[in-house]
């Protein structure tokens, strides 16, 4: 069946899409289907997504491990939305094991807005969009829960494209990790299936000391 083409508009530069009523059924069949099917795919840490948390759950995260935690780093994704490659979002879904209906129906809702055929970007506007951008930096909330079952990491949380990081120094990577940071990394390989390529530059995430009033 899939999807039809929908109406393009723009809203503070992000892109939004207003899909017909067929499409609109289709988007929220495939939601609530993949809602269920990607709960054990994507991390506790991404709490935009229902049950996560939301905004007042990654605040009450925060608020109980500032004692624990004088050092801070707030940062977002630079072109969230916009710079979200089709090929490596759906090699992730299907990696998941998730249905071929499901599956085609992502494809249309990247790809149909996509008027210059770039392979990138998502609509903003959309009842996937959350839970697909979820999907997509699941690999980044995996690795920074690993720093923080090691200890590296007092917590971290994310909000969409907004990143909160505690810890109880500065510099909480290892010492290896951050000269490797300094120097330009190699150009980056196309990924495999299902691997997204997530790339962050240390030096660029800067810790700073919390004053003491704000600490309860």
């Amino acid at each position: 069946m899939g999807l039809h083409p929908p109406g393009i508009w723009f809203l503070e530069g992000r892109k939004m899409a207003r899909w017909d009523e067929a499409s609109r059924a289709q988007c929220v069949t495939a939601r609530a289907r993949l809602a269920v099917h990607l709960a054990d795919h994507i991390p506790r840490s991404c709490t935009h997504l229902k049950g996560h948390g939301s905004v007042k759950g990654a605040i009450r995260t925060l608020q109980r491990d500032l004692p624990d935690a004088p050092f801070v780093a707030r940062f977002d994704i630079a072109s969230y939305y916009q710079s979200m490659r089709h090929d490596v979002l759906l090699g992730q879904l299907r990696a998941t094991g998730a249905g071929d209906e499901d599956v085609a129906v992502v494809r249309d809702y990247l790809a149909l807005p996509d008027t210059r055929h770039t392979g990138r970007g998502m609509v903003a506007s959309g009842g996937l969009s959350p839970l697909l951008g979820g999907l997509y930096l699941a690999p980044l909330d995996h690795a920074m829960d690993r720093l923080k079952a090691r200890g590296q990491l007092v917590e971290y949380v994310r909000y969409m494209d907004d990143v909160v990081l505690l810890a109880k120094s500065r510099w909480p990577a290892p010492a290896r990790h951050r000269r490797a940071s300094r120097h330009p990394p190699p150009p980056t390989p196309a990924p495999a299936p299902g691997k997204a390529v997530h790339r962050a530059h240390v030096d660029r995430v800067r810790f700073s000391r919390l004053p003491t009033a704000s600490r309860p």
